[in-house]
């Protein structure tokens, strides 16, 4: 499918991993966007990001991530929609 644009959604900032599958880092970090919670009581239009929704990888806690264009890295599904209907 290649890379789509994604809203970054669900939370106040969203973390790129770099290689998020080893446990020992996988709080290395690449990237942050901007989510579309900037408060608690304020949602926003959160900033868009580039991935491949067929190139996926899952943490030690089988949690899914997607591949990210631009920084190059993963970042966590639950923080993404894709499209304007959300997939």
């Amino acid at each position: 499918m290649g890379y789509v644009k994604a809203r970054i959604i669900n939370c106040r900032r969203a973390s790129i991993r770099r290689t998020p599958w080893i446990p020992l880092k996988d709080k290395d970090i690449v990237g942050v966007k901007e989510g579309s919670r900037q408060e608690e009581d304020t949602i926003t239009i959160g900033s868009t990001i580039e991935i491949d929704p067929d190139i996926t990888c899952y943490d030690w806690t089988d949690r899914k991530f997607y591949k990210v264009k631009n920084p190059a890295g993963w970042i966590y599904e639950g923080c993404v929609q894709i499209g304007d209907n959300g997939g």
